[in-house]
């Protein structure tokens, strides 16, 4: 009996040993191919996906699929094209399309863009810009994924 209690017991260690060092690999990997995976484009597009069509310019019809195409390679080390990249999705938004506090944030934001000089910068400006959109102009799929998407842009500028 006390052997077949300190085999359990030594199996019960072992396995969970095992889970917590996989779990460690897993979470890892988890932070690793979040900058592999989601590079600031994807980012992007991401939000671009997550707006209804009135949310957009005219001029979005013919420069849409240059703007997407770009995003395609685009990446937060690139601060100054991730940076252009943000004031040309603000460009290419209907201004009806932003909150009434975009008024007083809108400055922010322009200064923003040309001032920025790490990750964290970025994630702020992209960030800045997602809370001043009106969420009328969000899918319905979108606005239920807000928040973790929120958590996505804030761990950009760990990263």
């Amino acid at each position: 009996m006390k052997k077949i209690t300190t085999i359990f017991l030594s199996l019960f260690l072992l396995m969970n040993t095992s889970s917590a060092s996989q779990l460690t690999k897993c979470n890892n990997v988890t932070r690793e191919n979040f900058t592999q995976e989601a590079p600031f484009g994807s980012l992007i597009t991401t939000l671009v996906n997550g707006l209804k069509p009135t949310a957009f310019s005219k001029d979005w019809k013919t420069q849409s699929a240059s703007f997407l195409q770009k995003m395609k390679t685009q990446d937060a080390k690139d601060l100054t094209g991730s940076a252009s990249a943000l004031f040309e999705l603000y460009k290419l938004l209907n201004p009806k399309t932003m909150s009434k506090e975009w008024k007083t944030e809108k400055g922010a934001f322009l200064h923003g863009v040309s001032e920025v000089k790490s990750k964290e910068d970025l994630s702020r400006l992209l960030l800045l810009l997602v809370n001043n959109i009106s969420p009328t102009y969000f899918t319905k799929e979108f606005k239920a994924q807000l928040e973790s998407f929120k958590k996505t842009i804030g761990s950009l500028g760990m990263n």
